[in-house]
């Protein structure tokens, strides 16, 4: 559902800025579908009501792009209140390197399935990442982005 949801949010947002957008539902779409994306729209409205100055950043009149999304990383680089594991603590999960282009599973963070060559990391819950997509992770929260299972 929250799928559907992005789809529908991504389309509306293509709209010309205006004070109110129109928007229509795909053809065929069920009465229950659009009242659950209607409800959801609404609380997310109600959302950002909760969070004061902040709501205006949700309705910029604009689409945010990637130099906005690199800005928001660059803010949070030298926030050391995030809680993510030490470098020791990531650097002591086993790794291995993908022997043959067979791998079973993509990696969940960024998608592709790893192939020959490349890295990956092995979390105590047995998920698989490569090594960079999960050390970054990891340097920001202790737990598999999959299961939540703690690394500690």
């Amino acid at each position: 559902m929250s799928r559907l949801v992005t789809q529908f949010l991504n389309r509306t947002r293509a709209a010309p800025p205006s004070r109110t957008r129109n928007f229509e539902f795909p053809l065929g779409m069920e009465l229950d579908m659009r009242l659950d994306i209607l409800e959801a729209l609404e609380a997310a409205d109600a959302d950002l009501a909760d969070i004061g100055p902040l709501a205006s950043i949700f309705h910029a009149q604009r689409d945010f792009n990637e130099n906005d999304y690199e800005m928001l990383l660059a803010l949070d680089q030298n926030n050391h209140q995030h809680g993510g594991a030490s470098v020791h603590q990531i650097n002591s999960l086993p790794q291995s390197v993908v022997q043959t282009n067979n791998f079973e599973e993509a990696c969940a963070i960024c998608l592709e399935t790893p192939v020959a060559g490349e890295t990956i990391r092995h979390l105590p819950c047995l998920h698989k990442f490569h090594k960079d997509c999960i050390d970054q992770w990891l340097s920001r929260k202790t737990s598999c982005p999959v299961c939540k299972l703690s690394i500690t």
